[in-house]
């Protein structure tokens, strides 16, 4: 090696320093690969090239869209996507309540705007229905149940667990679609109660009620078997854990511009109102 080293007139501290920092930059490498592999794996094979960037932003490990696109490439990862459905955009309001929101989504303040929906979920067993409150400035779902009957008891339980649950807030104001499970006198009664306000998308105009939509649609496409759960009790475990943790604690949203729902309430709130 001396030889060649003389041969081509190159100084051996040279030659051994850009040894080490290929070595250093291969291992650099292999980190990062390996930190994009537990992360897809961490979202359940969901996340594609921007969503890997943020978790691993959030960890303080920097990329580029070009090395995420290489290294997903090189170990076979794919983002799983849910095929785009087309909606009505148009409906009309309800008699019940007007459509106080208007799809203005940019919520500032917390616990100022809820919104709420049902979805099925499959289960050997039969199906069950879930209900979520969702807080629109952080979209974190602050509170879920889960039910055999999608009836106006399911939203009024999930609305109260959430009520409670935030410290029984003042000035809500609480969107959903026009359901008979929210147009019902016993869900009215709950929210009057409570001096919330209600308001209702158009008739069968989801784009009016988007970010619980697209909630349900990031759990259906993320987590949810595509056969269903054996049993009950595996939906309600794997939904706790879909909601509770990855959801709302590690998941970026763009709406926070990259920050989970728990995360992006904690750096909006001051320290003296923070909740739980």
């Amino acid at each position: 090696m001396s030889k060649l080293l003389k041969l081509y007139d190159v100084r051996a501290s040279t030659f051994y320093d850009a040894q080490a920092r290929g070595e250093c930059e291969h291992d650099k490498y292999s980190e990062l690969r390996l930190q994009v592999r537990d992360k897809h794996a961490l979202s359940y094979g969901s996340a594609g090239q921007r969503m890997l960037i943020e978790l691993l932003k959030s960890e303080e490990i920097s990329t580029t869209r070009y090395m995420m696109r290489k290294i997903m490439r090189e170990e076979g990862l794919v983002s799983k996507q849910r095929r785009k459905k087309p909606y009505p955009k148009g409906g009309d309001t309800s008699l019940i309540a007007p459509n106080l929101l208007t799809s203005q989504f940019d919520v500032t303040s917390i616990n100022r705007w809820w919104s709420g929906d049902i979805t099925y979920v499959w289960t050997q067993q039969g199906w069950v229905y879930l209900a979520v409150v969702i807080d629109l400035m952080s979209r974190r779902v602050i509170a879920h149940e889960v039910s055999s009957s999608p009836n106006s008891q399911l939203t009024a339980a999930v609305f109260n667990r959430a009520f409670e649950s935030r410290g029984q807030p003042q000035n809500v104001v609480f969107h959903s679609d026009q359901g008979c499970q929210y147009s019902s006198a016993e869900f009215q009664h709950c929210l009057k109660n409570k001096g919330v306000k209600q308001s209702m998308s158009r008739r069968g105009n989801c784009w009016d009620n988007a970010p619980t939509e697209r909630f349900f649609g990031s759990y259906k496409s993320e987590r949810m078997p595509k056969l269903g759960y054996e049993n009950i009790d595996d939906a309600l475990a794997d939904i706790n854990h879909y909601i509770d943790y990855y959801y709302n604690c590690v998941r970026p949203h763009t709406a926070n511009n990259g920050l989970p729902p728990i995360e992006a309430e904690y750096h909006a709130v001051p320290t003296t109102m923070k909740v739980n």
